[in-house]
């Protein structure tokens, strides 16, 4: 059962990252088009990183043909959940953006029954209106006995969410039938290719990242090198996990993300608030802890 603490890590090297994100965007990138350069950034390292797997791991090539270009698909197509998930942050606090992840259990048991045929019990129903109720609940602002929904924010995420669903799904099958590290490989080199392509055919890519060298070069490189450490292991240490437990425990497990980037926001805002600030208003708190109690707990029910 060790297992049970890896994703746990995951979820906090993931939580730390996203607060990272946050303090990036808001420092850094003030304009529309941010997002872009910190995923070309985000490129750059990937490329560095596939010699290292290739030294550790050179049979790269066992994997079928079919499943190598299944891989490098799936790496292509992980840049429009992170863009999302990027636009939604720059948009709101990351303790208000990352509970909206929560949905993805969620969309992996509606692709279930939708594209397997797989039955939705009486409690796997309720525990996904919990995590709808409580993805609601944490994008709604209450000010002044007026609400107001977070439109943008909540339809980004809940994309990027299914996005997720959709790549978490077709990356396990592959996983399950093949070597880890060759499936890691060819994964990160589609990401890297799709970002070749991003820069070659897209000049808003290009102006972002040459600008971000030109402004802000070892300060935020040195950043995202850290984040992206952490990013990339945290997303090695899950896909392990997927090897040793079924993919919906392993997600319910990560769902305890939401709360450590909470607390992290608290501990951030009170003692070291030049990195970033999150409101401690007293109702907020309540809304927050309380949204993503809810979600928690039908992430619980959905794989109990």
């Amino acid at each position: 059962m060790y297992w049970f603490y890896l994703p746990l890590i995951a979820a906090l090297m993931w939580a730390v990252g996203n607060h990272m994100d946050k303090f990036l965007i808001s420092r850094y990138f003030k304009d529309g088009g941010s997002p872009k350069a910190m995923v070309m950034v985000q490129v750059l390292l990937d490329v560095l990183v596939l010699p290292v797997i290739y030294f550790f791991n050179p049979d790269i090539f066992s994997l079928p043909f079919a499943h190598i270009f299944i891989l490098i698909a799936l790496g292509c197509f992980c840049y429009l959940p992170i863009l999302l998930y990027l636009f939604a942050i720059q948009q709101d606090e990351a303790s208000v953006v990352i509970p909206l992840f929560q949905t993805i259990p969620v969309f992996l048991y509606i692709l279930g029954y939708l594209i397997l045929g797989e039955q939705l019990t009486g409690r796997q129903t309720l525990a996904s209106a919990l995590i709808i109720l409580g993805a609601f609940l944490v994008s709604i602002d209450i000010f002044e006995r007026k609400f107001r929904t977070k439109t943008k924010v909540l339809l980004f995420m809940l994309i990027a969410s299914l996005c997720w669903a959709i790549r978490g799904v077709i990356f396990k099958n592959v996983l399950i039938q093949n070597q880890f590290w060759p499936v890691i490989f060819w994964e990160i080199l589609g990401f890297c290719l799709g970002g070749l392509i991003l820069l070659a055919t897209v000049p808003s890519f290009r102006q972002q990242l040459g600008q971000l060298f030109r402004d802000h070069s070892w300060r935020i490189i040195t950043i995202n090198i850290i984040n992206e450490l952490m990013n990339t292991g945290a997303g090695f240490i899950v896909a392990f996990a997927y090897l040793l437990a079924p993919i919906t425990l392993v997600a319910v497990m990560g769902s305890f993300q939401p709360m450590f980037v909470f607390l992290i926001g608290i501990i951030i805002t009170l003692f070291i608030p030049k990195f970033g600030k999150e409101t401690l208003l007293t109702h907020h708190l309540v809304q927050k802890f309380i949204a993503i109690g809810i979600m928690i707990f039908g992430s619980y029910l959905l794989n109990s």
